[in-house]
């Protein structure tokens, strides 16, 4: 059977002008695609997949829609520059995030992104499938869940920071929680080079963890010190990479910060956002418990000593 192909540029050029062959390519792909318009980074087009994905009541919701809204938390500005940055450069910028749905649904997706020139303007075309393959994060999950179960308090804190180094190869996790001075964050519970290390207190002023405080889920891949250049921590450890998500009381008030670490560049390993995430939820239990614990233990000291107790 001979095998076809095109070689004519004008059967090329023809091709890409075809609007059935792009209409084709467009609406039946199994990626959610939409297409910004550079310069303000809102939908100008989208296909049926994203309509479908996004759970719009009609294109029309998406079309003028700023991309940025579609996540499930805005990212922190500093997050949200880096990315548009990244994408800035011509070069495909790929990275998995959480969405939100017009029905108030949440969803973790792949996404990869890139900028093309189209004359005088430019658009950015951002191609986004659900990640649908939770198995190896379930299996993580459950190892975690079992090895951390039995255990409460500063031993759950250890625990959960070592396995996660392990799952993860990192050399550095870390448990942070607002000090009483907004600027800083306590260390609770520090695991590095495979074993526990000191805790200590951090300045957030110049540090990625003040951008998770803001609500969102913050990845920094490599070159963490050009990023930061004013941070001592990176500087003194050598830091290259960094992941950090929020932990939030019953409020549902940023509190503190579940960070992974490393000294070279992190390669992202699907589904380590959704991962953290649930430790983090995990980690803003225990913290609550904690504290119900302690006061609890006050509040029958107080009984006691106004003699409540005694006949």
């Amino acid at each position: 059977m001979r095998e076809f192909k095109i070689t004519k540029p004008e059967i090329k050029d023809n091709l890409w002008l075809n609007k059935d062959f792009i209409d084709f390519v467009f609406n039946n792909s199994n990626e959610a695609i939409l297409i910004l318009n550079g310069s303000d980074w809102k939908i100008i087009e989208c296909n049926q997949k994203s309509i479908e994905l996004f759970h719009a009541d009609a294109k029309s919701l998406l079309i003028d829609y700023y991309f940025f809204s579609l996540c499930q938390s805005e990212p922190a500005e500093f997050s949200k520059a880096m990315i548009m940055n990244e994408i800035n450069t011509g070069k495909t910028y790929r990275q998995e995030l959480s969405f939100r749905t017009f029905n108030n649904h949440s969803f973790w997706g792949h996404l990869s992104a890139r900028r093309l020139s189209m004359g005088d303007h430019s658009i950015i075309v951002f191609k986004i499938s659900k990640v649908i393959d939770y198995l190896k994060a379930e299996g993580s999950i459950s190892v975690l869940f079992k090895k951390t179960s039995k255990v409460t308090g500063n031993l759950f804190f250890r625990e959960l920071t070592s396995l996660l180094t392990q799952t993860f190869d990192t050399r550095y996790a870390f448990i942070g929680i607002i000090d009483k001075d907004p600027g800083y964050l306590n260390i609770i519970q520090f695991w590095a080079n495979g074993k526990e290390g000191e805790n200590f207190v951090l300045e957030l002023n110049n540090n990625p963890a003040n951008n998770v405080l803001k609500g969102y889920i913050s990845y920094y891949p490599q070159k963490l010190d050009e990023l930061f250049p004013h941070d001592q921590l990176i500087s003194n450890m050598a830091i290259e990479s960094f992941m950090g998500s929020p932990i939030y009381n019953n409020n549902n008030k940023p509190i503190g910060v579940l960070g992974l670490m490393d000294d070279k560049p992190m390669k992202e390993i699907p589904n380590t956002r959704y991962i953290l995430t649930v430790f983090s939820t995990r980690v803003g239990a225990e913290l609550e418990r904690i504290e119900s614990e302690k006061k609890l233990r006050l509040h029958i000291h107080s009984l006691e000593n106004t003699g409540f107790n005694q006949v």
